[in-house]
């Protein structure tokens, strides 16, 4: 009897085993996620970030009337009522890496980010800082596509005030901690001053060696490669701003380099077939060390080198010559 209930127990479990979905931890350093392996999962976004100007973003923004900052101690623990809204703000000329871990920091601030990207209009960063890679639209584009953006902000200002934050409803501003003066007149400006001073600020930290500025000095650095690089795959002088003797010089150096790699190869191939021919040489006399051919083989280069580059030899030719 006891057998029997025991069979129906452990039936009822292997049936309660198959119908229940597995699931398993996944962890990482911010938070655990748990994982149903019978469900497909995507996780790649399939809607870019709506702007500040659409209308569900307005929408989103009056619901939050009247506006509350979010304690920092309440975000940090993660017991706030609604998202915590996070500002960054930026140039994002040619975005790159650095602007993306900028952006992840920003978005993991706390356990629950809502992120707005602020991004400067051409007419200040013309003013301020000089000329950009990417136009207006593009650097705009480049950030809707970001996996970390909720919202981006077209146009945003120069200079922070808490005035802007209420407007946006923005909570924290977030950026690397060191003074930012570009655009002020005088160096001891920082243009988050007023937001540090209100307790809005949160820290990031920079992506040391990798900037927009250190792309383009890459680019400089090698200015002829890259020109070199474009007019083969089609572009014209006139498209790369380069002169008509610095694209035959660039074209004529082209065909020397690889007229260079061709011979190489030749010469290779000639090597090979000889050292083969004076392994099988040996190997007729018995033998049968490829080392040893190896050996003959780079001890006659080099005395053929010798020969070929000695100065002695030019000044005997020279006094027979003479004689």
């Amino acid at each position: 009897m006891n057998r029997k209930r025991r069979s129906t127990k452990s039936s009822k479990v292997d049936t309660a085993a198959r119908t229940t979905p597995k699931r398993r931890k996944c962890s990482d350093e911010k938070q655990t996620v748990v994982l149903n392996t019978d469900r497909f999962t995507q996780l790649a976004l399939t809607e870019p970030a709506c702007f500040s100007s659409d209308d569900k973003a307005k929408e989103y923004r009056k619901h939050l009337t009247p506006f509350q900052p979010i304690p920092f101690n309440e975000a940090r623990l993660g017991i706030a009522s609604r998202p915590i809204r996070v500002y960054a703000d930026g140039v994002f000329d040619v975005f790159h890496a650095g602007h993306a871990r900028a952006l992840m920091q920003a978005k993991t601030l706390f356990p629950n980010v809502y992120l707005i990207v602020g991004v400067s209009p051409d007419a200040d960063v013309h003013a301020y800082k000089g000329g950009t890679v990417n136009t207006e639209w593009e650097r705009y584009e480049g950030l809707r596509h970001c996996r970390y953006v909720d919202e981006v902000l077209t146009g945003c200002p120069w200079t922070l005030t808490l005035d802007f934050l209420d407007e946006y409803r923005i909570d924290f501003v977030a950026h690397d901690d060191l003074p930012y003066t570009i655009g002020q007149g005088t160096v001891s400006n920082d243009i988050y001053s007023t937001v540090k001073k209100a307790g809005r600020f949160a820290a990031t930290q920079r992506t040391e060696g990798i900037s927009t500025s250190d792309l383009i000095c890459r680019v400089v650095k090698d200015y002829d490669n890259y020109v070199r690089r474009n007019l083969t795959r089609g572009y014209s002088r006139k498209d790369l701003n380069v002169g008509f003797l610095k694209e035959k010089q660039l074209r004529i150096g082209d065909k020397l380099r690889s007229a260079n790699v061709r011979s190489q190869e030749l010469i290779k191939r000639w090597e090979d077939n000889t050292m083969s021919l004076v392994t099988s040489f040996l190997e007729g006399f018995g033998v049968h060390s490829g080392r040893t051919a190896r050996q003959i083989w780079n001890r006659s280069k080099g005395m053929m080198h010798r020969l070929a580059w000695s100065p002695n030899n030019s000044d005997n030719e020279d006094e027979d010559e003479d004689a």
